[in-house]
């Protein structure tokens, strides 16, 4: 999964999409059910009062969730028009970012969350400022920029993030300009693929030992 730099709050994003597929895979199965329960005409009122209530159960909170999202959303794009039209623009440098709360988080990988730190000149008080962000971002600016430097626009000791030189190819990153970062992120990036292997494999055995345990059941009760 592809990471963007950009505000959490902002748009969409991965831990979203993962709701989202959860709300979808709940559905399919509900729907599976109804329609096996149905081909075996145990499809009665009771049925399907409970499979309703499921349903309710099941994506009342995930569409709260999207509601929230939209709220949410809404109010940061509101707060970036606030910035650009209020706030004093300056070209700054993005020079380290504090770790934040996991966007996603799985048996394979967790991707955090990221509070960029910028410095930057103010001409009107001929100080050199450091600023740490409000607000998280959903990748790290070292592998998904191809650049440190960045506009911002700054009130009240606080700060936006606009106009940043995003990459097309992780080959162009920050990450990997320098061989010692070229070499952490391959290292990085095999570790990820054996769990990922793993992970799979492991899934598969498990799904071969209870389809070996159901064979053998059947041929013991028969």
């Amino acid at each position: 999964m592809e990471q963007r730099f950009c505000y959490k709050d902002q748009r969409i994003n991965i831990g979203d999409i993962l709701m989202f597929i959860v709300m979808f895979m709940l559905n399919i199965g509900l729907f599976f059910a109804s329609l096996v329960m149905g081909l075996k005409g145990e499809l009665d009122y009771v049925a399907k009062l409970t499979i309703l209530v499921l349903v309710i159960i099941f994506n009342g909170p995930i569409i709260a969730y999207f509601i929230l999202k939209l709220s949410t959303m809404i109010k940061f794009k509101r707060k970036i028009n606030r910035f650009k039209a209020d706030g004093k623009k300056f070209r700054a440098k993005i020079i380290d970012e504090k770790l934040g709360k996991p966007l996603m988080e799985s048996e394979i990988q967790t991707i955090y969350t990221y509070y960029p730190v910028v410095k930057f000149f103010d001409s009107e008080t001929q100080k050199e400022i450091t600023l740490t962000s409000n607000y998280p971002m959903c990748a790290s600016y070292e592998k998904a920029l191809s650049l440190n430097s960045v506009t911002i626009y700054v009130m009240d000791e606080d700060f936006l993030i606009f106009d940043f030189a995003e990459i097309g190819d992780k080959e162009y990153s920050l990450e990997r300009r320098t061989s010692n970062g070229r070499a952490i992120a391959d290292v990085t990036e095999k570790i990820y693929k054996i769990k990922q292997i793993a992970y799979e494999v492991g899934m598969l055995i498990s799904c071969l030992i209870l389809l070996g345990i159901q064979v053998l059941k059947y041929f013991l009760i028969g």
